[in-house]
């Protein structure tokens, strides 16, 4: 009985072993991949396996890796998503819940550094392009406020998230972070996950109450800007805050503006 057991122990450690062999040689088959340049070649499950690799140093993270794109359905939403919903997934714990979280502040951290390098924005398709960078790999709605001089150099970025169909900030929390960032111009800009860029009553009654009061302070509202998946909507463009603009002149008086209005080029 014991010459069967110390067999079948052999056989175990035996495949155990082999099987470390097999995922070893896999691994390194990947890593040499990445080594020539590989990785436009790579499919989305492949990068999920290396993104486990730090945490897993052994086991196989394929099956893993095809289990997070079972439940999440693509790498933006495996890496949006929360911790406690990572760890629901087998073979996902805590540790490597977090290390996929950092792969976000890194993406992030990149992405700023990157647009640091950008310090005017004199253009609809400047700022867009800013905007949506900021914007893209997000399955929750974010809203993105950029503060522009009168030379429409950028003094200051900030971001806020929300779920995946709202964003809870102030008007007051908007307007005093533009005051405080000595700009004389602001650009807003937010993400519809859901891939319509139409905006909602609230996005319309927001801007509004935001373009008065900016305008109030002597801020210019030149641009808030809507990005869906494959379609934008900009309030510039629809002559939305060329209304606003009326509208509070007519009740307000067309002199209270102390500074000059500026404009993006088309």
């Amino acid at each position: 009985m014991d010459l069967q057991n110390n067999d079948k122990n052999k056989n175990a450690n035996g495949q155990n072993l082999q099987q470390t062999k097999v995922h070893e040689g896999h691994r390194e088959r990947m890593r040499q991949r990445l080594a020539n340049g590989d990785l436009d070649s790579y499919q989305t499950h492949e990068i999920v396996e290396m993104m486990l690799y730090q945490a897993n140093k052994r086991c196989d993270t394929n099956g893993i890796a095809h289990a997070l794109l079972k439940k999440f359905g693509s790498l933006t939403g495996i890496i949006n998503a929360d911790v406690s919903e990572l760890v629901t997934v087998k073979g996902v714990g805590e540790n490597t819940a977090t290390i996929i979280k950092n792969y976000l502040a890194v993406f992030r951290r990149y992405k700023m550094e990157m647009l640091k390098s950008k310090k005017r924005l004199m253009t609809f398709n400047e700022v867009f392009n800013y905007a949506n960078t900021l914007l893209e790999e997000s399955d929750r709605e974010e809203l993105v406020v950029i503060c522009l001089d009168n030379s429409y150099e950028i003094t200051n970025v900030k971001t806020w998230q929300g779920s995946v169909n709202r964003i809870n900030v102030l008007a007051r929390e908007i307007v005093g972070f533009c005051y405080a960032s000595k700009g004389v111009a602001v650009v807003l800009a937010h993400s519809h996950p859901s891939g319509l860029a139409r905006p909602s009553a609230d996005d319309l009654g927001f801007t509004k109450m935001l373009f008065n009061t900016l305008k109030s302070i002597d801020l210019t509202l030149l641009e808030h800007i809507i990005i869906g998946k494959d379609e934008y909507f900009s309030f510039h463009k629809q002559d939305l805050l060329l209304k606003y603009n009326q509208e509070y002149e007519k009740t307000f008086g067309s002199n209270c503006m102390g500074k000059q209005e500026l404009v993006l080029e088309e």
